[in-house]
């Protein structure tokens, strides 16, 4: 799940890994932009989401949005599972957390929204390891990308200026899922940092306990949408490049 289509790049990365593996997607942009959200707010939207995915039944959850999984990571698991009979939930900051804390001592610069970057979910466990971190708050990106532009004067200038102030960091984090595709132009302002991909951290963690059982007959992709069907496409073509041929519309998601 994510709040739009920056969770595509997760799913790139799961469909080239685990080709047979049906995906259930959804992407909540009929709800306000996650970041705009306050946390008690998110908190709910995100139970209703859970909630839908579990009358699927799937059997794993990736919530790829770090606004969002910035709250569930205040959630024991073993409350969200047993709660909702999803055998797995997993955010996308905790395996890069983990994945960066068994790293060398460096310098890291994070950015991502307004909400991800004040949580301090990133910072306040990497400085407690002894890790230099920097922070950027990149709201414009995210609106970027949904809107399929990842080029152009406009949005290189606002690379820029987000990148700078900290693009002499060994190690910069894209704290948000949508910022894969503006990789190109990221790595032009900074071309001597190393490049921590949250979404490929996830993946790793999520297929790491036991590949052997997810050894099943393969199953068709779904994905639905609170927001626009055809926004959803034209967005996906644009910034991932992906040619989703059917989008499904969700009126709205149960109560959670």
């Amino acid at each position: 799940m994510d709040w739009g289509i920056g969770g595509l790049g997760f799913f790139k990365l799961l469909r080239q890994a685990a080709p047979g593996l049906g995906c259930v997607y959804l992407s909540d942009a009929g709800a306000p932009p996650y970041g705009t959200l306050t946390s008690a707010a998110l908190t709910r939207r995100v139970r209703q989401a859970v909630a839908w995915f579990s009358a699927r039944g799937v059997s794993e959850l990736v919530v790829a949005c770090n606004a969002a999984s910035s709250v569930l990571a205040r959630v024991p698991s073993h409350e969200r599972e047993s709660a909702h009979g999803i055998p797995r939930i997993l955010g996308v900051i905790e395996p890069t957390v983990h994945a960066l804390l068994r790293g060398p001592r460096s310098s890291i610069g994070i950015f991502g929204g307004r909400r991800t970057v004040r949580s301090l979910a990133y910072r306040t466990p990497l400085l407690r390891a002894g890790f230099c971190v920097a922070q950027r708050i990149a709201q414009p990106l995210s609106a970027f990308v949904e809107a399929g532009r990842i080029s152009g004067p406009e949005v290189e200038r606002v690379v820029a200026r987000i990148l700078r102030p900290i693009a002499a960091c060994q190690l910069l984090v894209p704290a948000c899922t949508h910022y894969v595709a503006l990789m190109p132009l990221f790595e032009r302002v900074a071309p001597r940092a190393r490049w921590v991909d949250p979404a490929a951290l996830t993946l790793a963690a999520l297929l790491e306990p036991s590949g052997r059982e997810r050894k099943r007959p393969p199953a068709e992709d779904e994905f639905w949408t609170t927001g626009s069907p055809a926004a959803f496409q034209r967005g996906a073509a644009l910034a991932f490049e992906l040619d989703i041929p059917a989008v499904r519309k969700l009126r709205a998601l149960p109560e959670g």
